[in-house]
């Protein structure tokens, strides 16, 4: 497998100090255009409402979604927070809820209140068409905060992809932080399904939606990194649900070297199988003497353990997010794993082994957030990385790193360097 290097072509920065600009990333082709835009949260910017009426109205660390053009960076549209503080674009997700044919964009703003109910959160779904407003899901108690972490699927299996959303900092019957997720119906917004789990796990943390069984129904993977047993504290674990009965199929276990798994997932083939395999990132995770070094594991679709990547120094945070996208056009996806702010690493799904570092600039909180698509048109990849915290024009900004295997256009020069040591 021979992977050309990534060559970086620009830099976009957030417009407000310490926005988290760039703390969600999509790719998807939401206009229906056959080329892809990107998707970018800034979940504790400022939005200015009404901005070019007699009223502006700014609402503070409301947060706000930008969807634009790749290829000239152009606006096409940009929403905000409905109040001060909510958060809005703390998760992001793209999914065909109306059942036409193209993704629609699912946001969340999980601190906002509705009507009585305190910081019970919302999750509002948007055309990426004509940038209406389809519809708004709020959670049902107060400091549910619904809409931490969000995934789609058609489950039922009605042709419109599913709502899976998660409130993975619920506080169920007076214990802290024990989680539940949630299935919406894309077509009504109905309650579909609703799952729990009674101590403290955070369950929900990550989400993901695959045909595990290959019995042609769509399964719900969710992440608990909290998750203990009476042997080993803090392991984590991953749950399996059928997409038929909702009943759990199975569930992987972290052990005392393979800890706090579930804080990032992704499900695809990554091996060349044809058979879907489960990736855990385990960003929180301590081993080979390190802490917080992180780990990425690899499982079959039945739970079977295939390999391990470890973090190389401290507080590394491998794992932190997990990307899968075939990048050399093989048909085979990659693993891309990012961290807490070195590299991003790219990795054969068939052995573990890397085939590539991206390094950032130095100082920099480099792959908050990952993505990977066709946004020029151009039929090759482009990879995009962002940082939460980038020194810009004497201030901390957001900043998303636009990286591609075409060497024509590159600005800045590659950061690709597979031997360099953290």
């Amino acid at each position: 497998m021979k992977h050309k290097p990534f060559y970086l072509m620009d830099i976009w920065y957030g417009e407000q100090c310490i926005d988290l600009f760039g703390n969600y990333l999509e790719v998807g082709d939401v206009d229906g255009d056959g080329i892809d835009e990107i998707i970018v949260s800034s979940p504790t910017a400022s939005f200015i409402n009404r901005k070019n009426s007699v009223n502006p109205e700014e609402r503070i660390s409301s947060g706000k979604v930008t969807v634009m053009k790749g290829k000239n960076k152009r606006v096409l549209f940009e929403w905000g927070g409905q109040d001060n503080y909510v958060h809005f674009g703390y998760a992001v997700a793209l999914g065909d809820i109306n059942g036409d044919g193209t993704p629609e964009i699912i946001i969340s703003s999980p601190y906002e209140g509705y009507e009585e109910l305190i910081e019970c959160g919302a999750v509002r779904v948007f055309s990426g068409v004509t940038g209406k407003l389809l519809k708004t899901i709020f959670g049902s108690q107060s400091y549910q905060r619904l809409g931490y972490t969000l995934a789609t699927g058609d489950i039922n299996k009605d042709g419109f992809d599913d709502l899976i959303i998660s409130s993975s900092l619920f506080d169920e019957e007076g214990k802290k932080d024990t989680g539940k997720v949630e299935i919406y119906s894309g077509k009504d917004a109905s309650l579909l399904h609703s799952f729990s789990i009674p101590e403290k796990e955070q369950f929900g943390y990550s989400l993901a939606v695959a045909d595990i069984n290959n019995d042609g129904h769509q399964d719900i993977i969710i992440g608990a990194p909290e998750a203990s047993t009476d042997e080993k504290i803090r392991c984590g674990k991953v749950y399996v649900y059928s997409g038929i009965n909702r009943e759990l199929m199975f569930h992987i276990e972290g052990t005392k070297s393979r800890n706090c798994i579930g804080t990032s997932l992704g499900v695809a083939d990554v091996n060349g199988d044809r058979q879907v395999e489960i990736v855990i990132g385990s960003g929180l995770a301590s081993s080979n003497g390190y802490i917080q070094n992180g780990q990425i594991l690899a499982f079959s679709g039945q739970g079977k353990f295939l390999f391990g990547v470890h973090g190389d120094y401290h507080h590394l945070s491998l794992g932190k997010k997990i990307v899968l996208y075939d990048l050399d056009g093989d048909g085979i996806k990659e693993i891309i794993g990012g961290t807490s702010g070195s590299y991003v690493i790219i990795l054969n799904g068939t052995t573990g082994k890397a085939i590539k570092k991206i390094y950032g600039e130095e100082n920099v909180f480099f792959s908050a957030s990952l993505a990977a698509g066709d946004i020029n048109g151009d039929k090759k990849t482009e990879l995009l990385i962002s940082s939460l915290a980038t020194r810009h024009e004497g201030e901390l900004k957001g900043a998303i790193y636009l990286f591609s295997t075409d060497p024509q256009y590159p600005k800045r020069g590659s950061f690709i360097n597979p031997n360099k040591k953290g």
